[in-house]
């Protein structure tokens, strides 16, 4: 049997990448998700990498967690 993974919507993003262009900057991704429940309540997460990819998946990541976190599998 396979557990059923809470996915949100994804609303609006932004990529805030600082000013200098030194390769070590913090990279922040700020972006707004919807649940996935039927009141479809908004939230925020945000991200850090040096790599904007990387800064972004960890964005999606903490989403997730946050849609499944009173998950348990009956």
């Amino acid at each position: 049997e396979t557990a059923q993974v809470k996915v949100p919507e994804l609303v609006e993003y932004q990529i805030n990448i600082p000013l200098g262009g030194k390769t070590d900057s913090l990279t922040f991704a700020d972006i707004t998700w919807k649940r996935p429940e039927e009141d479809g309540e908004e939230f925020q997460t945000i991200g850090t990498d040096s790599d904007q990819v990387m800064a972004a998946i960890r964005s999606a990541i903490q989403a997730v967690n946050v849609c499944n976190q009173n998950f348990s599998s009956e």
